[in-house]
């Protein structure tokens, strides 16, 4: 076995997982070369073509949610940027980023821009009418290469994804800890002060569920709709509730209680949010 040097650390992993995409893929069934199998051909060539323009949409909206913040932290968060990698298995976009002691500033703000990141996917997805699900934590891990994180904090990522039931992005615990430590520490020299402000920030994202009291990515709260002009806020509202409706049309029609449950609490929290998207 090769020598190689791994990277060992805490670090802040984000874990998203397009839904029905599996299912869809599990029902085809090969065929003989002497049949004709454009059908699955169709299937396939859509179903990955939506996961490449997530992937390509990953790329082009990494926008940090920044209203309110001063020039100088809006800066230190896009410098931020590099220190997260991205990753893509299959159906699932994993983000990851370091969070080193002795650089609090840069590790809280890649905390920022992954927590954001998860908040602009959850948003186009539902747009797209293809949700997705996921789970945010932090925690100890080995850099296995320079994209790929292995390790507790990814582990605690897909468990909560797993945990998560309806379209949703769980918080875990550890990572609100991380965030509670970072703005109660010390605020002596501006860099520290910086570290402090973009961790308050970060927990404005955090809200939870009414229905199980569990934290997620609050992904139609105010600061997401805020960083959006009417006509764009506007129309994702539309877009977003459209989904809602025909995910919830087809489960009813499939008969399936548990997909009713499921989007009838994405529908309830919608609803809790819409006023944020449909003022002019």
């Amino acid at each position: 076995m090769e020598d190689t040097q791994l990277h060992y650390g805490d670090h802040v992993v984000g874990f998203l997982d397009v839904l029905g995409q599996r299912q869809q893929l599990r029902e085809l069934r090969s065929v003989p070369p002497d049949q004709n199998c454009s059908a699955i051909i169709e299937t396939l060539k859509k179903s990955a073509g939506y996961v490449l323009r997530l992937r390509d949409l990953l790329k082009t909206t990494s926008t940090s949610y920044t209203a309110g913040l001063s020039v100088g932290l809006c800066e230190l968060i896009a410098k931020a940027q590099c220190g997260v990698v991205y990753r893509t298995v299959s159906d699932s976009i994993i983000m990851a980023a370091r969070l080193r002691n002795d650089q609090r500033l840069a590790s809280v703000a890649s905390v920022h821009l992954c927590m954001t990141a998860c908040c602009n996917m959850q948003v186009l997805a539902l747009e797209l009418n293809k949700p997705i699900r996921g789970g945010i934590d932090s925690g100890p891990g080995l850099e296995l290469d320079p994209t790929e994180v292995y390790g507790t904090a990814l582990e605690r990522a897909v468990s909560l994804e797993k945990s998560a039931e309806y379209p949703r992005v769980l918080v875990g615990e550890e990572l609100c800890n991380y965030l509670d430590r970072i703005e109660s520490g010390p605020d002596a020299s501006p860099t520290e002060k910086c570290a402090v402000k973009i961790a308050s920030v970060c927990k404005t994202f955090i809200t939870e569920d009414p229905s199980d009291h569990r934290k997620m990515l609050d992904f139609l709260g105010p600061p997401v709709a805020s960083h959006l002009r009417a006509p764009l806020r506007q129309g994702g509202a539309r877009k977003i509730e459209a989904c809602i409706q025909q995910q919830l049309g087809q489960a009813r029609d499939a008969g399936s209680a548990e997909l009713v449950s499921r989007y009838e609490r994405l529908s309830v929290y919608f609803e809790s949010r819409s006023m944020h998207w449909t003022r002019g």
